[in-house]
């Protein structure tokens, strides 16, 4: 299980927060050039999601219409690893940068690879409809 630390602000958090899944579709990618990348996509009650979980962070686009997906997207949290790296030695730049490199190394693939979407909800605070649909992409890496 991946826990997350919020990173945005309160206010900002709040209008994110409390929606109930009615579909979501997992989608988990690895690249050459970027590494291991998991998106979710679905929809809550009256507004289409995008989700990506990438490095550490937790992104989080919520739209009224799909195709505006993405253009208000939001750094909503970073996995407590992560956090824990960044905060490593705050007087000594060489030892916090060790820490994240270590992170990015070798906890970040063993994240993207254990993360899951009930991880996401319980960061986000939303919960599955009685009638949601889960999809995963087969397709994909």
């Amino acid at each position: 299980m991946v826990k997350f630390e919020i990173t945005v602000p309160l206010e900002k958090a709040v209008t994110l927060t409390s929606r109930v899944v009615c579909d979501v579709l997992e989608t988990r990618t690895a690249t050459t050039m970027f590494g291991q990348m998991v998106n979710w996509r679905g929809s809550v009650a009256e507004e289409y999601f995008s989700i990506l979980f990438f490095k550490g962070m937790l992104v989080v686009s919520l739209e009224e219409r799909e195709g505006q997906l993405g253009q208000n997207s939001v750094n909503y949290a970073m996995s407590q690893s992560l956090s824990k790296a960044l905060k490593e030695a705050p007087e000594d730049a060489i030892a916090r940068t060790e820490a994240c490199f270590d992170y990015y190394l070798k906890v970040s693939p063993k994240e993207s690879k254990e993360i899951s979407f009930t991880d996401v909800m319980v960061a986000l605070f939303w919960k599955y409809a009685p009638n949601a649909k889960i999809d995963y992409d087969l397709l994909a890496d």
